[in-house]
């Protein structure tokens, strides 16, 4: 993708060059807008500049002095001026700059196009000219760093490379060959081997590692190329070897390189249906008739309210459905991301973080190296749970602060008229749930809990005859002396009066 730099002072021409460039050339350039000649300079110290579109008047530097410094730097910049003046001096530099274009103010908007059109042909034809002159090797490299690219982001330029070299000659097909890793396995002789077997000789053949163990051969429709292919894998059978090979349909155009080489991986991915090395030809896979989405998100809700039966009954529910009617892999993928991309919020909401974090990276990396579906279902059953465990404690270590912390409010304002959803309040709980789970923590219910907490004080009073009775009820939360006698007494046993007489009496015979 080339790179071009928009260099106006006025803020409203920039902008409206800058969108204009955007809207037309999105797919074949970086569009980057400054408004002064210092901000460029700079931004140019790392940023090759392909095409400088330069207004010639400029505060600090004017356009050609700046086409002038950043030549030097980039010999093949393609330089289009812009300016507000038709003076024969600025034009005959301009000449001598070898630029595309001098262009005056009100710059033509379909003008425009076309310079910054013919602009990049230009580089394309450049680059293509150093290309005839390297070697066949260099040359066949860049084809496959190409054909890379292409199925990576299906971009403007990898494809229109594709097609100078040929690429829609004639109907092509992509086979992605898929190997099992296991122990003793090397991925690099595994390559060589079944490229020599394959010996894609042609000039638009190529057989490239896409990632490990998973390599692509890009090759011409044969019809005797199937059967070869099988024999490669009864081959690969016998030595404990297992591999699959998805095949796409042909294609003839290079916009149909990406949904190729997907249609091949779809296939390659139904691997995990199957325990034996398989040629799979592209057939459009079903796809779930229901909302993959509405599960996920029950998924995520059973995961969050820490509901195990259900969260199995869901995953069960889901990986079923694939395995009965041997629904599209690559669609199961999808929402098993889906559902652990949405898990690091959630973890971080309910405070699970640190290496459970690192934990869901790794199973979002792991999801497609699986090669059979029962280890993959065995795997994120294991894994759901074991977040599903590490939420249940964070919460409960949570929870336990959050009772604490209403405990000790209690404790320190028992004498006032606390109301449960004032505690529950304070504690950042909701009253019904705190009611209950309090009732768990401590053993007694909020009523019973908060008189105790008061008599255990009024006993302590008790013990010191400077108090009288009425102090007492009053300090310990009672505003009524009668009704104060009344609770201790069913509490204790005794009146209040009669606790007092033997604490008296007790600490008198010691």
């Amino acid at each position: 993708m080339y790179r071009i730099a928009v260099i106006d002072d006025e803020p409203k021409i920039l902008k409206g060059l800058t969108d204009l460039l955007r809207k037309e050339f999105s797919g074949q350039a970086e569009i980057e807008s400054f408004q002064t000649t210092s901000a460029l300079l700079e931004y140019a110290k790392e940023h090759q500049v392909d095409i400088l579109i330069t207004d010639i008047s400029m505060p600090d530097m004017d356009g050609l002095k700046l086409s002038v410094k950043l030549r030097m730097k980039y010999p093949f910049l393609k330089i289009i001026i812009i300016s507000g003046y038709s003076r024969f001096d600025y034009a005959k530099t301009a000449i001598s700059l070898q630029v595309c274009e001098y262009l005056l103010k009100p710059v033509d908007h379909e003008k425009m196009i076309g310079v910054v059109n013919r602009a990049i042909q230009e580089l394309d034809s450049a680059k293509l000219a150093q290309l005839d002159m390297v070697s066949p090797e260099e040359s066949r490299q860049y084809y496959e760093m190409m054909m890379i690219r292409a199925i990576r982001y299906s971009d403007d330029e990898s494809l229109g490379w594709l097609k100078h070299y040929g690429f829609e000659s004639c109907a092509m097909c992509f086979l992605l060959f898929e190997f099992t890793p296991r122990p003793g396995l090397n991925d690099n002789v595994l390559f060589q081997e079944t490229f020599r077997f394959l010996r894609p000789t042609g000039y638009h053949q190529m057989f490239i590692q896409v990632s490990p163990f998973r390599f692509l051969l890009v090759t011409p429709q044969e019809k005797d190329g199937l059967r070869r292919i099988e024999k490669f894998l009864e081959r690969q059978k016998r030595h404990s070897v297992r591999c699959s090979v998805g095949i796409s349909r042909p294609v003839l155009s290079c916009e149909e390189i990406q949904t190729a080489y997907h249609q091949a991986l779809s296939m390659v991915k139904m691997e995990l249906y199957h325990s034996e090395n398989r040629v799979y030809e592209y057939h459009a896979a079903a796809t779930p008739d229901y909302d993959c989405e509405k599960l996920s998100l029950a998924i995520l809700n059973h995961l969050i309210s820490s509901e195990e039966e259900k969260l199995d009954r869901d995953i069960l529910d889901l990986f079923t459905r694939f395995k009965q009617d041997h629904l599209d892999i690559l669609r199961l993928q999808e929402v098993l991301k889906n559902v652990i991309e949405q898990m690091q919020p959630i973890l971080f909401h309910n405070g699970v973080a640190g290496e459970e974090f690192e934990e869901v990276t790794i199973q979002l990396d792991l999801i497609d190296q699986y090669h059979l579906l029962a280890e993959l279902e065995e795997d994120f059953v294991r894994f759901l749970n074991k977040m599903k465990d590490k939420i249940i404690v964070v919460k409960n270590l949570r929870l336990e602060q959050n009772l604490d912390q209403a405990i000790d409010y209690m404790k320190t304002y028992f004498y006032q008229d606390l109301s449960l959803e004032e505690v529950a309040d304070h504690a950042g709980l909701n009253a019904s749930y705190f009611s209950t789970t309090f009732k768990k923590y401590t053993g007694s219910n909020f009523v019973a809990y908060l008189m105790s907490l008061r008599i255990e004080h009024a006993k302590r009073l008790l013990r010191d005859p400077n108090y009288k009775i009425l102090q007492i009820a009053q300090e310990s939360g009672f505003h009524d002396t009668r009704y104060f006698a009344k609770i201790f007494k069913k509490n204790v046993g005794i009146t209040p009066s009669e606790y007092r007489n033997i604490v008296l009496q007790l600490n008198k015979k010691s």
